[in-house]
């Protein structure tokens, strides 16, 4: 392979390192829904040419282009961006998968001068992946013609390589609630597994004027199929975004689906229960939806933000579709735990939003990463977690929140910035040291104390996170509520409401 750069960089005096970008993972055969070749692997007998980012996969709709051609886009997009440094050799792997709920995101907005600044001068490989997403990566009928799930088979490819080749690897999801990895991970739950995949498959192939009822006549029908009628279709003629009522006939959903295949027809905490215990932290931001629910609404709406509107909320989360004859005592219960506190005379709007943000909180993120820490502990996995509370203040005052939300600390690590109005100072400038520290020792060790603090390994008694901010601490029992009440629900009912499929 011929590397894009091979040099001294001049951010770090001394430092040499090499970038090959656009490594691929598999051929080209693996486009339009085939998975024969699943196992397929590329050579050639030229030199390979490293030296731009290829095309991220389509997404799901329009809206996730950002303003871009779809000409800037491909289902070809099966491709490793390794960054490492040229120095010593046994270097550690950091293996960064991106989020984005399965239906949009790339990591070439990523890009490479931060992993260099903040990992590979510190001695540490990084990888960024690229997999395939809605329906290229998760397009099911549900049997045998179309498990599922290629997007899945396309994160471990890399995770498989790494394992053979490097002693040392921890891989990166985010956004994606993906996180069993080959030696230690930085985990988050699968979350959500109903199997939308299916129902999404067969609705968006209706809508493009599919008449067959055969899976394998679906299949090669989608086959044929223009990616620019593809995404006109699924971007008028559904909804995909998170304010969307996922019982929706409309809603359209792609993502993990338990099949045969990938997961073997298990659950993952079937799996768990099997798997040897790996070193691995978890991480969650403190108020994970942050302003994302005040910025779906109309300042009058917010001034008049009433106990009722998280009623409603709540109601259109747990679905009677879903949930049964449960429905009404499972609502009860969630409006019980989140609106009968001690609430302030004034403002009430800002409580009931809070409270509403809380419950999108945990109902979206925090239960299921709790749920699966316990399994973990429980099993004697060495466990790490933290809690990133850190926000800038400017940014803080904007949008009149508090707390680290999704997604905040990617600009603190690559060179994604998510958010347009997100701005960062000496005190961003700290934040990143310490967070980059943690992960880089992490890499190393599977341990990730730093100089300037000991983690603690997490245990079901003692619940230690380490918290993020500019005076960083060790906090304990931080969700120790949250993960009762759910774990209360999950014993209570059949309907898991953080999982959101009937148990037994």
């Amino acid at each position: 392979m011929v590397p894009w750069k091979d040099l001294f960089t001049p951010q770090i005096p001394g430092f040499k390192l090499g970038f090959f970008l656009v490594f691929p993972m598999r051929s080209r055969q693996l486009v339009n829904f085939d998975l024969s070749a699943r196992n397929h692997q590329p050579s050639w007998t030229e030199p390979l040419q490293t030296k731009t980012f290829k095309k991220p996969c389509i997404p799901i709709t329009k809206t996730w282009l950002h303003g871009n051609s779809l000409d800037s886009f491909s289902e070809d997009c099966l491709y490793l961006n390794i960054i490492a440094p040229v120095n010593g050799t046994n270097h550690p792997v950091l293996v960064y998968i991106h989020g984005g709920n399965f239906c949009f995101g790339d990591c070439v907005r990523s890009g490479f001068d931060k992993y260099v600044k903040n990992f590979v001068s510190r001695g540490v490989i990084v990888v960024t992946v690229a997999y395939r997403l809605g329906i290229y990566g998760y397009f099911s009928t549900g049997d045998t013609h179309a498990e599922g799930n290629n997007g899945l088979w396309d994160q471990f490819a890399p995770l498989n390589s790494s394992m053979k080749t490097f002693p040392t690897s921890v891989v990166i999801p985010t956004m994606s609630r993906f996180g069993d990895n080959p030696q230690c991970g930085i985990g988050t739950s699968l979350g959500n597994q109903r199997d939308a995949s299916v129902y999404s498959t067969k609705k968006l192939a209706t809508a493009l004027g599919c008449e067959f009822e055969k899976s394998v006549d679906i299949k090669e029908f989608l086959k044929k199929q223009k990616p620019e009628d593809i995404i006109e279709v699924s971007s008028t003629q559904f909804v995909s975004d998170f304010t969307a009522d996922r019982f929706d006939e409309k809603y359209l959903c792609f993502g993990v689906r338990i099949d045969n295949d990938f997961l073997g027809g298990k659950r993952v905490e079937e799996l768990i229960s099997t798997a040897p215990p790996k070193p691995t932290l978890f991480g969650l931001m403190a108020n994970e939806c942050g302003p994302f629910l005040s910025m779906s609404l109309t300042p009058d709406e917010i001034q008049n933000y009433s106990k009722s509107d998280v009623i409603t909320g709540i109601n259109k989360v747990i679905s009677e579709k879903a949930a049964g004859n449960e429905t009404d005592a499972i609502r009860n219960e969630l409006a019980s735990f989140y609106l009968d506190r001690p609430t302030p005379q004034e403002p009430l709007p800002k409580f009931y939003l809070n409270q509403h943000g809380q419950f999108t909180n945990d109902y979206n993120f925090n239960a299921s990463v709790l749920a699966e820490m316990e399994q973990k502990a429980n099993s004697k996995w060495p466990l790490y977690f933290y809690v990133w509370n850190h926000l800038n203040t400017d940014v803080s005052k904007m949008l009149d929140c508090k707390g680290g939300f999704h997604s905040y600390e990617l600009w603190f690590i690559s060179d994604e910035k998510v958010y347009p109005f997100d701005q960062h100072g000496p005190e961003e400038a700290q934040i990143a040291h310490l967070y980059c520290e943690l992960l880089c020792n992490f890499a190393k060790s599977g341990n990730p104390s730093m100089s300037k603090i000991e983690i603690p390994r997490y245990t079901n008694d003692k619940e230690e996170a380490l918290w993020i901010d500019l005076e960083p601490s060790i906090c304990k029992n931080v969700y120790a509520e949250v993960k009762e009440f759910y774990k209360k629900l999950e014993d209570k009912y059949k309907y898991s409401v953080r999982s959101g499929i009937i148990l037994y």
